[in-house]
């Protein structure tokens, strides 16, 4: 049974379902990954928000689009940090047990006004950095 089962065409329900339920389970897995990849994101803003008094903005090593990030509210990347935990924690407690409730979470976290801002400044320097 498992994954021995599996034929690449599925021919029966079981079959069927063997391949939806693995679908849904990579699509959780890539979902997870990039929650985790963006609270990293998170994490590392905050940290150049926080010193960015102390880094040399003006130096010719600073890109355009890293003191568009500089720029950054600190009220709203602060917020974005509080809100990236508190998602987190709820996302992984629940997501072996409620998965519904973990994935509601993570929609409530990207409506956030603090995260949105981040999610914009990060589109808008990714539309217009200069290679």
């Amino acid at each position: 049974d498992g994954m021995n089962t599996l034929t690449i065409t599925p021919t029966c329900t079981k079959d069927k379902r063997a391949v939806k339920s693995m679908t849904r389970f990579c699509g959780i897995s890539k979902m997870t990954v990039d929650f985790y990849s963006f609270s990293v994101y998170i994490a590392l803003l905050m940290i150049m928000v926080v010193h960015r008094d102390t880094l040399a903005v003006k130096s010719s090593s600073v890109v355009k689009g890293d003191v568009m990030i500089l720029e950054l509210h600190r009220d709203d990347v602060v917020k974005a940090v509080e809100r990236t935990r508190m998602t987190l924690s709820t996302y992984c407690s629940f997501i072996a047990t409620n998965l519904d409730r973990s994935t509601k979470a993570m929609q409530q976290y990207l409506q956030g006004k603090a995260i949105k801002n981040v999610i914009d400044k990060k589109k808008y320097i990714q539309q217009h950095r200069i290679s």
